[in-house]
């Protein structure tokens, strides 16, 4: 597999340039361009990210699907970046205000999950 973050040793190949773009258009408030542009990043230049950088990344998506209304991905979202770098969910304050967001807005098996993910956070729900 091709390194596609690793490129000429600078650690900011294709797949981390794209994943700034993601990043980028979160911020600009534009969740739905983000998340069109994010499913046409390949997923095996994904897996070749360290998993603090995977986590990061889906902490945006979780934030672009939150700002479109789309708690239940988002929080889907948010689980797997727990998974993947659970340090990054627990310890960041983006993360953090995510859990708040998603614990005042999202009903069922999905708010019992933030629930929990804010528990080992030490986000009060």
């Amino acid at each position: 597999m091709e390194r596609h973050y690793d490129t000429h040793h600078t650690h900011f190949g294709r797949a981390n340039v794209a994943i700034h773009r993601v990043a980028a258009l979160v911020r600009l408030h534009e969740a739905g361009a983000a998340l069109d542009f994010a499913a046409t990043i390949r997923h095996d230049a994904l897996a070749g990210l360290p998993p603090e950088r995977r986590a990061n990344f889906l902490l945006d998506l979780t934030e672009a699907n939150a700002r479109r209304g789309d708690f239940a991905e988002a929080s889907r979202t948010l689980a797997r970046a727990e998974r993947t770098a659970p340090q990054e969910v627990h310890c960041r304050p983006l993360a953090h205000g995510l859990l708040r967001v998603l614990l005042s807005n999202t009903t069922g098996e999905p708010a019992r999950a933030v629930e929990r993910m804010a528990r080992r956070a030490g986000v009060p729900a």
